[in-house]
């Protein structure tokens, strides 16, 4: 039994991979997405202990061991590897002089020993003892058939049409056999009558097939919709947290396969059934006309199987692969258009160009290799299928000279009969491997599928006003369940209308704590309260409509101004200026000339820093939510416009809470939470800080000193 590939798509979760593919193997059907969701993942990743706290969870025995590379014959397989002292890998086997390899990131390869030995890093966690389990699939052929019994309406219609168009060809080989048979008969018919079924036949058989191909692409059409909406939707449902290890390229390569995946379900699918449908039609009929030319057939139907078999074997492999090149090329290029500023400011060009260049050429490796390897058992079976016609002919014609009664008509009837139970045979054995490599595509589709969305971790309490009262109770939170306390057990009180600035050395857990406040982290442990209400019992869209964030990772999009500030609310222009008038933010859009149809390009590349922090507050405060977290909100603005901005936010009446670097401005909130080392070491007003807390009062003398210099 081989070891069911799962592929990692976090940036840290190689070692994770590597236990859900062993946990699947040994024990249990696993997916990576459920060990994901329990145990989480840390932005360095897991080390052995931790793997082995995993394992022992589910009741598997390991061990982990210093091993040198020549005696890793001597270690149990399959077992997760050290690898290149970063990563993690499954040697699947060792067979002589080679090492199978099962890469979370890569998939499967074989290396000789010099390769072997050039990346193995000398350290082995293995299962000590045997265990046996009952493997069944991840419900990736439900997923499949799920989606076509939705429309099994028009299924069912195409496989009426398909088997009408069938049956129609079927007609074909009797017709020839009993022309060259009994030419008398055809000659004594009228030939007006012959014609008139010819076209008939004809007509019938054009008329099906075009109605075929419109019930097809209307399935296609409606399969599409479901797939692609159902997906994105669910994407977009996703929690934060699953998209921040995450290559932007990779989701993007997934969301895209869902047009292979359609293909492969209803033209393979469709085709694969009714090909299997009339394969066994056509053998019942081979045997009627005649026994020893039915095995010999079969004999070379064996001969083509076992070639395309071989290719699939092969083909999947090597597909994995290909995918794998092929989606750290294509993200390598997202990261290139994405950073170009950053790329020419360093003069790195030729680096990252070079980078992007090994990745394509592995991807252009894979491919070739694959095609290789189709053209030779390909061709192996097409050059069978040439010869299959004589074969039958020198052996049919030996038969009926040998006294068997088998007349030249039969002959020529079986050949043709004979063809058309080969073609669906490789149809059915090449739907077989498309739908087999498309399992690829599916587990990929299902990483996003299967994570729960946003909703399922809070309430269903519908948030209709809030206050601004917020509590914090012994809040602790951490990334994964194994690596440390990013804030460690935490408690403060905010009361209504209050301005709070939160500040810290970076790293100290400011950002992440506004994040848990906004509802796109849920806590470790303790609590937060809004209106005495718990956080993690509403409904988080509902509560996300009372409250505005501004995050240093906001975004503009590209579109006109307005766009960008409305986001499709249904928000009047009269709003939007008299926000505008009131932030200084009039001046800018004076100063172009289409005004709020302005177009902005992708991220705003076409805007300055400042203005672009400008517009996320205006699309914040313009929805008038009741309280406000802000994260570095003016960092890129300029003395004038910062003055301007934070004027606005002190004349709001709501509830505030700002993270900020100034110092400058922090004299001006009503408290002061100071986050450092991920606990609170202060919180009171600027005045009291200054005399009681010493943390604080060195951290403002000299910030305020950097900053009067600059």
């Amino acid at each position: 039994m081989k070891i069911r590939f799962q592929q990692q798509s976090e940036h840290s979760e190689c070692g994770l991979a590597c236990v859900a593919m062993l946990i699947d193997y040994f024990s249990e059907n696993m997916r990576l997405t459920h060990l994901r969701q329990k145990y989480g993942v840390p932005n360095g990743g897991y080390n052995f202990a931790q793997l082995t706290l995993i394992f022992s969870d589910y009741n598997i025995s390991t061990r982990c061991i210093h091993v040198d590379y020549d005696r890793i014959r001597s270690v149990p397989t399959p077992c997760i590897a050290f690898w290149k002292e970063s990563h993690f890998v499954i040697i699947e086997r060792v067979d002589r002089k080679k090492y199978y390899i099962v890469d979370p990131a890569l998939g499967r390869f074989c290396l000789n020993e010099e390769e072997f030995k050039e990346c193995f890093s000398k350290a082995i966690l293995y299962i000590d003892r045997k265990y046996s389990k009952k493997r069944n699939t991840f419900g990736i052929f439900n997923y499949y058939f799920k989606n076509l019994l939705k429309h099994f309406k028009i299924v069912f219609s195409v496989l009426v049409i398909s088997f009408s168009v069938q049956l129609l060809a079927l007609s074909i080989p009797y017709i020839i056999r009993s022309i060259i048979d009994d030419p008398m008969m055809w000659k004594a018919l009228d030939h007006s009558i012959l014609g008139l079924t010819l076209i008939i036949i004809s007509f019938l058989y054009f008329g099906t097939n075009y109605i075929k191909i419109k019930l097809i692409a209307k399935l296609q059409t409606t399969i599409d919709r479901d797939l692609v909406t159902t997906v994105v939707k669910h994407l977009l449902d996703l929690p934060y947290s699953y998209f921040t290890n995450r290559n932007k390229g990779d989701l993007v390569y997934t969301l895209n396969s869902n047009s292979y995946i359609r293909q492969i379900l209803i033209d393979q699918v469709i085709e694969l059934i009714i090909n299997f449908v009339f394969a066994l039609l056509y053998l019942i009929a081979m045997f009627l006309i005649n026994t020893t030319l039915t095995f010999v057939t079969l004999i070379i139907v064996v001969l083509i199987s076992g070639s395309l078999f071989i290719n699939s074997f092969y083909n999947k492999k090597l597909t994995q692969n290909e995918i794998t090149a092929l989606s750290n090329s294509q993200n390598n290029i997202n990261e290139m258009i994405n950073n170009i500023l950053t790329i020419k400011s360093t003069a790195s060009k030729d680096n990252i160009f070079k980078n992007w260049v090994n990745n394509f050429e592995e991807q252009l490796y894979y491919e070739v290799k694959r095609a290789n390897y189709s053209s030779i058992f390909i061709n192996f079976s097409h050059s069978v299928q040439v010869l299959y016609t004589l074969i039958i002919y020198i052996v049919g014609i030996q038969l009926n000279q040998a006294g068997v009664e088998l007349t030249l008509g039969s002959i020529v009837g079986f050949v043709s009969i004979g063809v058309s139970f080969i073609s669906p045979l490789i149809s059915i054995l090449s739907s077989y491997n498309q739908i087999f490599s498309i399992s690829i595509y599916v587990n990929r589709l299902l990483d996003v599928l299967e994570t729960p969305i946003e909703a399922l971790l809070f309430g269903g309490y519908r948030v209709e006003n809030l206050s601004g009262l917020i509590e914090v109770n012994n809040l602790s939170f951490r990334y994964s369940k194994f690596s440390s306390d990013v804030l460690d057990n935490i408690s403060f009180n905010i009361q209504e209308g209050e301005k709070i600035a939160i500040i810290g050395e970076s790293g100290s857990g400011k950002s992440t704590l506004l994040k848990l406040l906004s509802g796109f982290y849920k806590p470790s442990s303790g609590e937060i309260l809004f209106d005495k209400h718990p956080i993690d019992k509403f409904d988080i869209e509902s509560f996300r409509e009372k409250i505005g964030v501004v995050l240093q990772e906001d975004r503009l999009f590209s579109g006109t101004l307005r766009e960008n500030i409305t986001l499709g609310r249904p928000i009047s222009d009269k709003e939007i200026w008299d926000i505008m008038l009131g932030s200084g933010l009039i001046d800018l859009v004076n100063s172009f000339p289409l005004g709020l149809d302005t177009i902005i390009s992708e991220n705003g590349n076409n805007l300055s820093g400042g203005q672009r922090q400008k517009i996320s507050l205006i699309r914040t405060l313009i929805s008038k939510p009741s309280i406000i977290f802000l994260d570095e909100p003016t960092s890129s603005m300029d003395v004038l416009s910062e003055k301007q901005m934070m004027e606005l936010i002190f004349k709001i009446n709501c509830t505030v809470v700002v993270v900020s670097h100034r110092i400058s401005l922090v004299d001006k909130f009503d408290k002061i939470l100071i986050v450092k080392n991920g606990k609170i070491e202060g919180f009171d007003s600027h005045s009291r800080l200054i005399k009681n807390c010493p943390y604080y009062n060195s951290l403002y003398y000299k910030i305020k000193e950097l900053e009067n210099e600059k």
